[in-house]
């Protein structure tokens, strides 16, 4: 009975590691597919890797599960290759400027850098002073219960800069549904184990804000996508001059109005 135990807690233990980072490859390939970042939001990212940066020094001062430090190693290099591909992205549209320390740090460019290296910098800059503050208060409790706290009010932020992002968009567009499935899952699969497993109670909030905000932009997917359904299937006809009729409108092919290219295409043409 004890091996079979053992055997499923090492279970849980493997899906809780790869399981939160998985929808990330929905994101990853839906933005890889489409060259676009629609509206996810690259502040997701940042939240990610300074969060699981701190959880590691947290872990070190105060050891818990070894779970959560492996998902955090996991998560961190997944973050890394999405931001990677978003910024790969991202250099097709907005050409890459000269490098520039002295911009770098500005509040309104902060984390909007248009190279990958500029990211790295500054998650390797961030973790190399927490690690260095850490070695010289770690006999603090109260030190070591603030990095605990900060690193999970971080994470519990995770879904919020993409929850303001759908709202100043009113869409959800360009956001992967397995993504925030997942985040959804995810969330709740780790609340009960925090809770099961006696983490710290740090944990148990982050998780329960995180699932909060999970069911608001499973909302907003759901009430913006109806609306942009809706407004798609009326384009056609809403959108006609009311004087006109359906023998109005006549499709053509391409070899009765050739173009430069050649390439084949349906028009519209109004009589």
């Amino acid at each position: 009975m004890d091996t079979i135990y053992e055997i499923a807690d090492i279970l849980v233990s493997i899906g809780f590691i790869f399981g939160p980072t998985s929808g990330y490859y929905f994101q990853y390939k839906l933005i890889k597919d489409t060259e676009s970042l629609g509206t996810f939001s690259i502040d997701v990212c940042a939240i990610l890797i300074f969060s699981n940066l701190l959880r590691i020094l947290f872990w070190c001062c105060k050891r818990f599960d070894d779970a959560l430090l492996y998902q955090s190693i996991v998560m961190i290099a997944v973050q890394l290759l999405l931001l990677r591909e978003c910024i790969r992205v991202k250099s097709k549209s907005f050409p890459i400027t000269k490098f520039d320390m002295s911009k770098k740090f500005k509040v309104d460019n902060f984390w909007r850098w248009d190279d990958f290296r500029s990211y790295l910098d500054f998650s390797g800059l961030g973790f190399a002073f927490f690690i260095v503050l850490t070695l010289m208060l770690s006999s603090s409790n109260l030190y070591i219960e603030t990095i605990g706290s900060v690193s999970v009010m971080i994470e519990a932020c995770l879904g919020l800069p993409q929850l303001l992002a759908n709202r100043k968009n009113r869409s959800t567009d360009g956001l992967s549904m397995g993504l925030i499935l997942t985040w959804f899952t995810g969330d709740l699969a780790k609340t009960l184990f925090f809770i099961l497993k006696n983490q710290p109670l740090q944990f148990v909030m982050c998780g329960i804000t995180q699932l909060s905000i999970d069911i608001y932009i499973i909302y907003q997917i759901y009430t913006y996508g109806r609306k942009e359904s809706k407004e798609n299937t009326r384009n056609w006809y809403e959108l006609m001059p009311r004087h006109m009729s359906m023998h109005h409108i006549i499709s053509v092919d391409d070899y009765d109005y050739p173009n430069k290219d050649n390439s084949k295409r349906s028009s519209l043409i109004w009589y």
